[in-house]
C-alpha cells in the first residue's frame, strides 16, 4: 500500500500543472481583454480538458484507500464535462458561458471544501486547499449573481480568479513536494 508521503512524491506534479495551467489561462485572459467571445470558449475549454485529465491523473494514480480519491476524480469528471460542452457548442452566448463556467467552479469549489475539511494535516496544506475552493465557490456566485455583465468584464473576473487560484495550486504543490523532501530526511536520520 502506497503512504501519504509516496503519493505526494509521485502526484505533487500534477497539482503544479493545474497551477499552471490557472496561471497560464489567467494571463492569456488579462493580457488581451479584447478576445472575442469564441476565443475565450475555446481557452476555457482548453484550461477545463487539462485540469480534468491532470484531476483524473492524480486520482487514478493515487493510493486505493486515499479518502479523497473519489472526489478528485469526480471533480476531473466535471471539468473535462465543461470542457467538452464549451467545445460541444461554441457559439453559445456569453450568458450561457458564464453559467457553464458558474456550475464548474460552484461544484469543483465544493469538492476542494470538502477535501480541506477532512484533508490529512499534512505540511499545514489544509489552508490552501480551503482558500482555492473559497474562491471557485465565489467565483461562481460573482457569475451567477451578474451574468448580464459584458463579456469583457467576464474575461477580466475569470482571469484574476484563474490566476489567483493557478497561484495556490502552485504553492500547494510545492508545500507537498517540501513535506515529502522533510519526511524522507527526517526517516534518513531516523535510520
Amino acid at each position: 500500500m502506497i503512504s501519504s508521503i509516496e503519493g505526494f512524491r509521485a502526484l505533487w506534479w500534477t497539482v503544479l500543472l493545474r497551477g499552471l495551467f490557472g496561471i497560464a489561462f489567467g494571463l492569456i485572459a488579462l493580457t488581451w481583454p479584447g478576445i472575442t467571445l469564441l476565443a475565450l470558449v475555446a481557452v476555457f475549454g482548453i484550461y477545463a480538458l487539462a485540469d480534468g485529465l491532470t484531476a483524473l491523473i492524480n486520482a487514478a494514480w493515487s493510493r486505493q484507500d486515499h479518502p479523497h480519491r473519489g472526489l478528485i476524480a469526480l471533480e476531473g469528471v466535471v471539468s473535462l464535462i465543461a470542457g467538452v460542452l464549451t467545445f460541444r457548442w461554441p457559439g453559445i452566448t456569453a450568458i450561457s458561458l458564464v453559467l457553464v463556467i458558474a456550475a464548474w467552479a460552484l461544484v469543483s469549489g465544493m469538492f476542494k471544501l470538502a477535501r480541506a475539511f477532512t484533508f490529512y494535516s499534512v505540511g499545514g496544506n489544509r489552508w490552501l486547499l480551503g482558500l482555492s475552493g473559497t474562491l471557485y465557490v465565489a467565483l461562481a456566485i460573482l457569475l451567477v449573481g451578474s451574468p448580464l455583465k459584458g463579456a469583457l468584464t467576464m474575461v477580466g473576473v475569470i482571469g484574476v480568479f484563474a490566476l489567483l487560484a493557478g497561484v495556490m495550486l502552485f504553492a500547494l504543490s510545492f508545500t507537498l513536494r517540501r513535506t515529502v523532501i522533510v519526511t524522507e530526511e527526517q526517516t534518513l536520520r531516523a535510520a
